[in-house]
């Protein structure tokens, strides 16, 4: 078992605990795709649910926060709560 194969199960079996038949959402940066698929491989194997990725791109999220309508961000649901309480 090479190093990365066990970072990834020490991540699974004591930093989240993972049990075998639970669900595991992984969300990471696109250049950790590697490192995500090994652990997602590792899951799989051990008999977990479903594993589901979501990647994120940091550029993309940028330009997001920089261009974006503040309504895609539930500010003003915020502000509205905010005044309403």
């Amino acid at each position: 078992m090479i190093k990365l194969d066990k970072y990834a199960l020490l991540i699974i079996e004591k930093g989240i605990n993972l049990q075998s038949g639970q669900k595991l959402l992984i969300r990471s940066i696109v250049d950790n795709a590697d490192f995500v698929r090994t652990l997602s491989e590792l899951a799989w194997k051990r008999g977990d649910k479903d594993v589901m990725v979501r990647w994120v791109d940091e550029k993309i999220t940028r330009q997001r926060y920089l261009y974006g309508d503040s309504d895609i961000f539930g500010i003003e649901n915020i502000k509205t709560t905010i005044l309403n309480h």
